[in-house]
């Protein structure tokens, strides 16, 4: 079988997508499935050796140029400044496209004529695309009109019914998802995203049973986490302060490290000990994060240590007595699973999370017992929480130990797997009825 996936990161790149699809293909390729990538030839800014070494030795990588690369070298970050500055009609039409969720429209041409020559001349058995942008949607449907190779789109997160999607155009939306879901072949997520069977089911009710399917959660590799079996937390000595530490994004004013800043002032005023807490972020950060840690007198106990390749964020997990999650307190993540509470499990470190307590994650991490869960706008209930990891810390009382049973559930074998039989599913049937 030949799979062509349509990406706009792959390694050198860091970052959850590489991440995502090169272990995809890793996966495919230990059971026999030849590999094919394009995506758009972008800058690196942020380089991972490890996820380049992890790249199948038979996967093909066609890397493509894209409409006015040499004025606007990365597709992510092109603004409309001098669009607004021209007020031209459509305006905000062409902002919807651009900003509002198309995205990476400059790479379409470029795409659908890289797609399309692999499929014809590699005899591809299916075209593999994901979104967000959703434009990768796009380039696998004119691949699909134009060659009749079988489709599969994978929704990562919603898309016309997303909170993001009020500020573009609504009707826009809709009428696109409905295009890509009537037009693939199956649209597929992985449990713990922001949507659900009964929403393709209510909205999509006239397509057949079977187009819609919801495979495992992606999970993790176990093999990454191995040493952690046999590595104890940080046990406190003298002057040394519990360290929590954050991996990940910030989004907009859903997912921000404030309430966890205020409340880690409150409890600094409260304790008598000096510099009891260490609190590290790795990731993103914004310059507005900083005002807020300098007007609330913590730059003694905050650290931010900027991007990190994943080797190195499995690395301070180590380090670490505690490890913060945070999630929006919104409808849509109810049921949402971020990919790093699964490395936060593996890690067999205790977790401080910020989440809903109706969510799917709290409800892990109660019947886990995996570490504390506090409402996402309580800052005095996470200062009293913070108090009292604190003391658990003193006499060396923060353990978590995840069951054997939950851990090989979370393995990304199982999701892989499911990926697999998903296409094999799919070919055979192709092979069927063309034979017929």
């Amino acid at each position: 079988m030949k799979v062509l996936i349509v990406t706009d990161l792959f390694p050198p790149h860091s970052g959850g997508r590489s991440d995502k699809i090169v272990k995809r293909m890793r996966a495919l390729s230990e059971m026999g499935v030849k590999t094919f990538v394009i995506l758009p030839d972008m800058p690196v800014l942020k380089h991972d050796a490890g996820l380049e070494a992890l790249i199948p030795d038979d996967a093909v990588v066609e890397r493509t140029g894209y409409l006015l690369r040499k004025y606007f070298p990365d597709l992510r970050n092109i603004r409309l400044a001098h669009g607004r500055m021209l007020n031209i009609p459509g305006r905000r039409l062409v902002e919807t496209i651009i900003l509002g969720g198309l995205g990476f429209v400059r790479w379409l041409p470029a795409g659908i004529s890289a797609g399309v020559k692999l499929v014809r001349e590699q005899d591809i058995d299916v075209v593999y695309s994901v979104n967000n942008p959703i434009s990768l949607h796009f380039v696998a449907f004119v691949i699909k009109l134009r060659t009749g190779v079988k489709w599969v789109a994978e929704f990562r997160d919603s898309w016309a019914a997303h909170t993001e999607r009020k500020r573009g155009f609504a009707a826009i939306h809709r009428y696109l998802e409905r295009q890509v879901v009537q037009k693939s072949d199956c649209v597929v997520w992985h449990k713990g995203m922001r949507h659900d069977m009964v929403y393709f089911n209510e909205t999509y009710n006239e397509m057949p049973s079977g187009h819609f399917v919801e495979l495992s959660p992606v999970g993790i590799n176990l093999n990454e986490f191995d040493h952690f079996a046999d590595m104890p937390t940080r046990i406190k000595t003298a002057d040394e302060p519990l360290v929590l530490n954050y991996t990940g994004s910030f989004y907009a004013d859903e997912v921000t490290p404030i309430v966890l800043l205020k409340a880690l002032k409150a409890f600094l005023q409260r304790c008598p000990d000096p510099s009891p807490i260490r609190l590290i972020f790795v990731g993103d950060w914004e310059d507005r994060f900083q005002n807020v840690v300098e007007e609330l007198g913590l730059t003694e106990a905050v650290e931010c240590r900027g991007h990190a390749s994943r080797e190195k964020c499995i690395e301070q997990y180590g380090e670490s007595n505690v490890l913060f999650l945070i999630l929006a307190h919104i409808p849509c993540t109810s049921t949402a699973l971020p990919p790093n509470i699964w490395d936060y499990i593996a890690s067999r470190r205790s977790i401080l999370a910020l989440v809903p307590p109706d969510s799917k994650i709290a409800e892990i991490i109660s019947s886990e017992s995996l570490g504390w869960i506090v409402h996402p706008s309580d800052v005095e209930g996470l200062a009293n929480c913070l108090s009292d990891i604190y003391q658990k810390y003193r006499v060396n009382e923060i353990k978590t130990a995840p069951s054997a049973a939950f851990l090989d559930r979370i393995d990304r074998a199982n999701s892989e797997k499911d990926f697999f039989c998903l296409l094999r599913q799919l070919v055979l049937k192709d092979k069927e009825i063309r034979s017929s």
